[in-house]
């Protein structure tokens, strides 16, 4: 037989018997890590730690963990997934786990494995970070709570196709000082590896602190930085509010779309704080930005830091900026400043560079000043619960349907594959299944994204429709056209409390 031909065969049938072989196994506070694979494939006869279980899988098995709290070291795998056949680590259904344990470095450490899902875990208490992805490809962190870990919630160093969504990210950094971390809820940070993409959407990221000696850096909700020119890098449906540094600080990151998120009085460490903006454009390379229908409120200027801008924006001089139907504003009323290459007034700002800009009182339903500040890790950085503020819009705001579509269709048709003037704002989730963006086409309902060629524009969704062409493309939306801010009116935004991520408690 033909060398090469035996070889395809051998192929063939390892992966199938892989796919046969896939295997679903369980973990609870009760289980005993003595327990054979095929034991651990039983809910009642289930490991023990998640770190054995951890080291047992392959290419499609999946990890359910049970309610309870797990005492972890640092969690790793032995093995990586594949792109047909990924490695799941998720709860229980209804359930939300808690990893936890003083003196050691992180809850779960992916390094150099990758198509690994993790979904609906708490996870505090660590030295550095909740989740740390080093040298990965293709990570899903979905339905994450991290809160009190000494560096950021998710860090991410040298990966791509990354993905952080539906999580809640809060009062992390306690521990950060010196050059040795950056205390945000998220960082990606790719050391300028070009046509690396990630994308961050629908999250909750505030009180993250920097504690440093002399002077904070970050601290910051997202940072996003040095992943040059390349790739696709998408943020969408986030908060980030009160967070000592930026909301978000992005440093050599281009072609970025910055779309439907809020940043709220960030800043929150101004004495030693030196960032600048709630949104803080820096460095080389942060030109093809798209900003559209973001609300960024900015805290006081003060005499200490005469310079917390709503958007600062440095560096290089190649802009090629998109900004659109954003509502830009600070207690600072009509003196609001921006920093663009220089310090300017924002009507001066508005009038040259984005004339579409709202201005004025986002009506959200409740946003406190007072911070609900109390002492936490012997008063460097404050406590809050996120449950006292409410980013929806009131039924009177002047942000409902004054949106921008992000993009249109170039000509009429039907079909599966639509022509649009820019696929950048999307996601096709990396070809992972129910991972792509909804997305509303003219007026059909919202249908999911399967695959975009972004070279050419064009987006293809899981079902037929019709469309004429210069139909709005958006994210789903209600009304006319879409709000700006983080969330779509409904008329329940007023009277109903908000829902957390899904699979979210927040822990008092």
């Amino acid at each position: 037989m033909n060398m090469k031909l035996f070889l395809l065969i051998f192929i063939f049938f390892f992966i199938t018997l892989s796919e046969l072989n896939a295997s679903t196994y369980y973990v609870a506070p009760f289980g005993n890590d003595s327990y054979t694979k095929t034991q651990a494939q039983s809910s009642t006869t289930p490991w023990k730690t998640i770190s054995k279980a951890a080291q047992e899988v392959y290419a499609g098995d999946t990890i359910i963990v049970a309610e309870g709290e797990y005492i972890e070291g640092e969690i790793t795998f032995a093995n990586s997934g594949t792109s047909s056949q990924w490695i799941t680590l998720k709860s229980a259904p209804g359930t939300h786990p808690i990893i936890t344990k003083s003196g050691v470095l992180r809850a779960l450490f992916i390094y150099k494995r990758s198509y690994i899902l993790i979904n609906g875990f708490t996870l505090h208490g660590y030295d550095n970070d909740g989740i740390s992805i080093f040298h990965s490809d293709f990570v899903v962190c979905s339905n994450i709570h991290a809160y009190d870990n000494g560096d950021a919630g998710i860090l991410v160093v040298d990966s791509d196709h990354i993905i952080v969504q539906d999580s809640e990210l809060h009062h992390n950094g306690w521990k950060s000082y010196g050059d040795s971390g950056w205390g945000d809820g998220l960082t990606i940070n790719n050391h300028r590896a070009t046509g690396k993409s990630s994308i961050v959407r629908r999250n909750i990221m505030y009180a993250n602190w920097q504690k440093r000696d002399g002077s904070y850096w970050d601290g910051n909700g997202h940072t996003w930085d040095m992943a040059g020119t390349g790739g696709i890098h998408i943020m969408a449906n986030n908060v980030f509010f009160n967070n000592g540094g930026c909301g978000v600080l992005n440093g050599s990151t281009g072609n970025m779309a910055i779309i439907h998120n809020v940043l709220f009085r960030n800043m929150a460490d101004y004495n030693r704080c030196r960032n600048e903006g709630e949104l803080y454009l820096t460095d080389d390379y942060v030109g093809n930005t798209l900003l559209k229908n973001n609300i960024i409120y900015a805290r006081p200027r003060t005499a200490r830091v005469p310079s917390l801008y709503p958007i600062a924006r440095e560096g290089d001089t190649n802009e090629n900026e998109i900004m659109q139907n954003n509502l830009i504003w600070g207690e600072k009323e009509e003196n609001t400043l921006i920093w663009w290459f220089k310090s300017m007034p924002l009507s001066t700002w508005i009038h040259s560079k984005a004339p579409s800009t709202l201005t004025g009182d986002p009506g959200f339903v409740s946003t406190p000043f007072d911070n609900a500040f109390t002492t936490f890790h012997g008063g460097e950085w404050i406590k809050m619960d996120s449950s006292d503020y409410d980013f929806r819009l009131k039924k009177d705001s002047q942000c409902i349907d004054k949106g921008a579509f992000l993009t249109k269709t170039t000509s009429g048709g039907s079909g599966t594959t639509i022509q649009v003037e820019s696929a950048r704002y999307f996601t096709d989730g990396f070809g992972i299944d129910n991972q792509g963006d909804l997305i509303k086409v003219g007026s059909n309902n919202p249908v999911r994204i399967t695959h975009i060629d972004y070279g050419n524009n064009i987006i293809t969704v899981e079902r037929s429709i019709s469309w004429n062409s210069g139909d709005g493309v958006n994210l789903p939306y209600n009304g006319s056209a879409p709000d700006i801010g983080a969330f779509e009116y409904a008329s329940t935004s007023d009277t109903t409390p908000p829902s957390p991520p899904t699979g979210l408690r927040i822990i008092e």
